[in-house]
């Protein structure tokens, strides 16, 4: 690169940190568009009777038949009306030998207090709010493409590391808001999409598209970046979306229930969740259900919540943090979380900060790894971490 050219680019990642210090904030308490708006909801949970479950049930949704939906719709109507609730919907969860019942409370009811009335209802396993989760990020407007700029690639070597792994035959399901999937760097990589929204499929979002790009972007292809795990199968499972007005992003507990359930279903190796918010009994049982079947769940950590936030503080959980940041972790990870170029909306890549791509970092070393593991003849480590600490991952340790 001639000198110009590297005067440029310290002039402009110059201006960007500046920028990011001065004026961007993180979006990791960001509130859903019209949330005053819409009504307060919280999820019943009832065992489902055991003559329900049939061998070979693959995804939920199709469970059961008209009449037996009929008879579980007529039972969550009836503990609604019993309480004062309106029923909105019912998602049977054979993998969990749940039903989880979806009911609107009037704002004039304290739920703390409905909560503990419903979870006495012999009827009912449990009862918990609709919670919502933000994406723990915050975006620079400068882009600049360039491998050579990426601290993974300088940490990490990636380059040295795909001479031997490259992810293939791993699957990651990136849970998180819509992937621009024909993005020049990603076009190709993502082999399915589903959205578990409220809201219909929109155009591609800003943190998914960032996060799949750290994660799996084409490498050596001439443009771009070269993602940690660039040959990786990546599942989009939109979960969360973002907010039209300050293009923050949120999700709920319901939404993340149903793509976890579904990777679950589809046996991924991994599920990447750059985001965090309050513990939820639901969302926890998936992920021991998850682990329980050896898939590994990465989380991006959350300083401003205890431990990290939910789902990092659950111990079946890999919580990642930014290796730029200096607070203490108790359990854990730190990655490349600060100045990353990565993919964005429109065909573009931008430089983005915050544990959502730390989290993404490690997820796709981890399908290195996991590759590793499946094709080898020798033994493959553990996440190794470097020698002055045991919180920052030594990447080519871990490998090479």
């Amino acid at each position: 690169m001639k000198l110009v050219h590297y005067i440029i680019l310290a002039i402009a990642l110059a201006l960007a940190s500046w920028l990011a210090i001065n004026g961007i904030n993180s979006n990791a308490t960001a509130q859903q568009e019209s949330q005053d708006n819409k009504p307060y909801q919280i999820m019943v949970m009832m065992d489902l009777p055991a003559n329900h479950l049939r061998a070979g049930s693959t995804y939920s949704a199709g469970y059961g038949n008209a009449r037996q939906k009929a008879v579980r719709q007529k039972l969550g109507k009836s503990i609604a009306k019993k309480y004062g609730l309106e029923f909105v919907d019912n998602w049977p969860m054979p993998l969990m030998g749940i039903e989880c019942f979806i009911m609107n409370v009037p704002s004039t009811m304290k739920i703390d207090e409905l909560i503990t009335q419903l979870s006495a209802d012999k009827r009912v396993s449990w009862a918990e709010p609709m919670e919502d989760y933000g994406v723990l990020t915050s975006q620079r407007t400068y882009n600049d493409p360039l491998y050579s700029v990426s601290p993974a690639g300088q940490k990490w070597k990636i380059a040295d590391l795909h001479s031997k792994w490259t992810g293939r035959n791993v699957s990651i399901a990136v849970v998180d808001t819509q992937i621009e999937r024909n993005h020049p760097d990603l076009r190709g990589r993502i082999a399915s999409f589903k959205n578990f929204t409220p809201m219909a499929n929109s155009n591609a979002e800003l943190h998914g598209t960032g996060v799949a790009g750290v994660i799996g972007a084409k490498a050596n292809n001439g443009i771009g970046i070269a993602g940690v795990a660039p040959n990786a199968k990546l599942l989009g499972l939109r979960a969360c979306w973002q907010n039209k007005s300050n293009q923050q992003s949120i999700c709920n507990t319901l939404s993340l229930a149903r793509a976890l359930n579904y990777a679950v279903e589809k046996r991924v190796d991994i599920i990447n969740l750059s985001l965090g918010g309050p513990t939820s009994r639901l969302l926890s049982q998936l992920i021991d259900t998850a682990t329980n079947r050896n898939i590994t769940i990465v989380a991006a950590y959350n300083k401003k919540l205890p431990s990290g936030g939910f789902p990092a503080s659950h111990k079946q959980v890999i919580a990642v943090s930014s290796d730029g940041e200096s607070y203490s972790m108790s359990r854990g990870f730190k990655a490349p979380g600060n100045g990353i170029p990565t993919t964005r909306p429109g065909g573009k890549w931008h430089l983005a900060d915050g544990s959502s791509y730390a989290a993404a970092h490690v997820s796709g070393l981890l399908a290195l790894m996991q590759e590793c593991r499946k094709t080898a003849a020798r033994n493959c480590r553990s996440i190794a971490t470097t020698s002055n600490s045991r919180f920052i991952i030594d990447a080519k340790a871990s490998l090479m």
